[in-house]
C-alpha cells in the first residue's frame, strides 16, 4: 500500500490482526461497528417484551418543551396547556371541536406544532406562534392601536389524499416532520406562521421581486424516506443533530426491536436493539446515545446507534451506564419522554409536594468500564529490509473525555531476539497522563491518511476528539531518537476513567 506521499504503509485491523480473546473481560472487538473498545462489565437482561402494553403506553397524551425550560401538555379536558414559568398553567389552545390531539413539539424557534384528528379520519397539524400575544395579563405597549391584528397566530394545515399522521418531531433546521404510523408515510412542515398583513397597492408597472405574503407554511409529502418493509412503527424523536429516530417493531415477534435514523433524506438501516423486546419510546441522550423506555422498568436503558449504511449483524447492545427514572408520582409511571430538541431528554415526574415538572435523563456516576486494558498484534510488521527507520503512525480512534490510548512501538532485525528484551517506545494519544519527552498524537482534519478513502470510523470527526490522529514514531529519552529495524511489533494500550469508552 502506497500513502499520499507515496512511501510503503501498513494497516493493521484490530478485529483481525491482534490477540483479542473471546473471553477477554476487558476488550472486545465490536464487529458492528468495527472497533476496539473496553467490555462493559454490566448485562442488561430480561427486558419486558409485551408489545401490545408498549403501544398503548405509547399512546399517553404528549408533553412537549423548549430550550428555555417551558412545557406544553394535554389536560383532562382535551386542551393544551402551558406551564414552567408562571406558578400556575394557561390554556393554550383549546380542544377543536370534534378533534383529539395525538401528538405536539415545540420548535427552537418558538412555534408549537400539534396534531390533531377527528372520528372519520381526518388530520389537522396546528401550527401556534404565541411570540408576542397579548393575552394572559400582558402589559400593552405604549401606543398599541387595538385594532392591529395580535401577533399571536393559528395556523392549519389539512393532511390531503387520506394521511393521518399522528407522530410529529421538530427538525433542527426548523419546521417539523410528522408520521403517519398507520402507512408509514412522512409529511414535512416548511416555513413559519406569521399574523397576516395589509396588502400594499403597487401600479401595474411597479416592478416586485416576489408575491407579497405568499403564505409561508405549507406541508411536503416526504416520499423519499420509506421504512423498512414488515416493521411497525411505535415512536420518534429528533436530536439537535439534525437526525431523526424512528422505534419500529418488527412483525416477528421474536426479533427485538429496531430503530432507523433519518438524516436529510437519507435513511439508515435498521439497527435491532439487544434484548429489546418491547420499548414504547425513544429519546436522545448526546452523540450517537439514544434512551428508549420499557413498561414499568424504573430505569431507561440506552443504546449506541450510530447512522449506518448497512444493518449490523448483532443487535448493538446497550452502554454500561445505569440511567434511572425518577417519576416521583405513579400517576407519572410508564410515561413517554417528552418530545423536544434540547439535550438531554426530559421525562415526566413530580416534585415532593406532587407538583408536576420534567426531569432530565442522567446516567448515575459509577465504573462500568475498566480503566486500563491492552493487546498486541498478532505478528510483527515485516517491511523487508533490515534497518528500516520507521516513520509515522496514523490512527483513526474515537476518544471521548478522560479517555486515551498509548501505542508501544519496538523495532528489531532479527526474529530470534529475545522477546523480553525488547525495548518498548511510548506514543500517546487523547487524555493520558503526560510524560515528559513522550511524542503526542494530534488530530487531523481528513478522513483517513489514505487518498479518497472515507476511513474506518463509523462517527463524524471532531476536532482532537474523533477522527484521524497522527504522530511520528520517535525513541523519547535517546539522543538518536529514529526507530529501526526491518521489523516492528505493535502494543495498544486503552486507558479510561471507568466511565466511557
Amino acid at each position: 500500500m502506497i500513502d499520499a506521499n507515496k512511501q510503503r504503509s501498513f494497516m493493521l485491523d484490530p478485529g483481525s490482526d491482534f490477540k483479542i480473546e473471546p473471553d477477554d473481560d476487558h476488550l472486545k472487538w465490536d464487529k458492528d461497528l468495527e472497533v476496539l473498545r473496553f467490555r462493559s462489565s454490566r448485562k442488561v437482561e430480561n427486558l419486558p417484551d409485551d408489545r401490545d402494553r408498549a403501544k398503548l403506553l405509547a399512546d399517553h397524551p404528549p408533553v412537549t418543551f423548549d430550550q428555555f425550560g417551558t412545557w406544553a401538555a394535554i389536560n383532562s379536558k382535551g386542551d393544551i396547556i402551558g406551564g414552567g414559568v408562571l406558578e400556575d398553567t394557561i390554556v393554550i389552545h383549546e380542544r377543536p371541536l370534534g378533534e383529539t390531539f395525538t401528538d405536539m413539539v415545540m420548535n427552537t424557534d418558538g412555534i408549537l406544532y400539534a396534531l390533531a384528528g377527528d372520528a372519520s379520519g381526518i388530520s389537522t397539524i396546528y401550527l401556534i406562534n404565541r411570540l408576542g400575544s397579548k393575552e394572559e395579563g400582558k402589559k400593552e405597549a405604549e401606543g398599541y392601536d387595538d385594532n392591529q391584528y395580535d401577533t399571536e397566530v393559528v395556523k392549519k394545515l389539512k393532511v390531503e389524499d387520506g394521511g393521518q399522521p399522528d407522530r410529529i418531531v421538530a427538525l433542527a433546521e426548523g419546521g417539523a416532520l410528522a408520521l403517519d404510523r398507520e402507512n408509514g408515510r412522512f409529511w414535512q412542515v416548511v416555513g413559519t406562521p406569521v399574523r397576516d398583513q395589509p396588502k400594499a397597492l403597487y401600479a401595474p408597472d411597479t416592478p416586485r421581486p416576489c408575491e407579497d405574503f405568499p403564505g409561508p407554511q405549507h406541508l411536503v409529502t416526504r416520499s423519499d424516506l420509506q421504512l423498512p418493509e414488515n416493521r411497525e412503527p411505535i415512536a420518534m424523536a429528533s436530536n439537535p443533530n439534525g437526525e431523526v429516530a424512528v422505534l419500529l417493531f418488527p412483525r416477528e415477534a421474536e426479533n427485538p426491536a429496531e430503530v432507523v435514523l433519518i438524516k436529510d433524506s437519507r435513511m439508515s438501516a435498521a439497527a435491532p436493539l439487544s434484548q429489546a423486546g418491547a420499548p414504547f419510546s425513544i429519546g436522545w441522550v448526546k452523540d450517537q446515545l439514544w434512551a428508549v423506555l420499557f413498561n414499568d422498568l424504573k430505569e431507561a436503558i440506552v443504546y449506541p446507534i450510530p447512522f449506518m449504511e448497512e444493518a449490523p449483524q448483532k443487535p448493538v447492545t446497550p452502554v454500561g451506564y445505569r440511567y434511572p427514572l425518577h417519576w416521583g408520582d405513579d400517576k407519572y409511571k410508564n410515561r413517554p419522554f417528552c418530545n423536544g430538541l434540547a439535550e438531554p431528554v426530559r421525562y415526566q415526574s413530580a416534585d415532593r409536594t406532587g407538583k408536576f415538572r420534567l426531569r432530565t435523563l442522567h446516567h448515575l456516576s459509577f465504573s462500568s468500564y475498566p480503566t486500563m486494558a491492552e493487546v498486541d498484534a498478532k505478528k510483527s510488521v515485516d517491511c523487508g529490509k533490515p534497518g528500516t527507520i520507521w516513520h509515522r503512525l496514523y490512527l483513526e480512534a474515537r476518544l471521548p473525555q478522560g479517555t486515551g490510548v498509548k501505542i508501544f512501538l519496538a523495532g528489531f532485525d532479527d526474529l530470534k531476539d529475545d522477546p523480553g528484551k525488547l525495548v518498548w517506545m511510548e506514543h500517546q494519544f487523547g487524555a493520558v497522563e503526560a510524560l515528559a519527552d513522550v511524542p503526542k498524537g494530534a488530530w487531523l482534519k481528513d478522513a483517513s491518511e489514505v487518498p479518497y478513502y472515507k476511513g474506518r470510523l463509523y462517527c463524524r470527526p471532531e476536532k482532537n476528539r474523533s477522527g484521524l490522529f497522527t504522530v511520528l514514531i520517535q525513541r523519547p529519552g535517546y539522543q538518536v531518537r529514529a526507530l529501526k529495524g526491518r521489523y516492528l511489533k505493535i502494543r495498544v494500550q486503552l486507558r479510561g476513567n471507568g466511565h466511557e469508552s
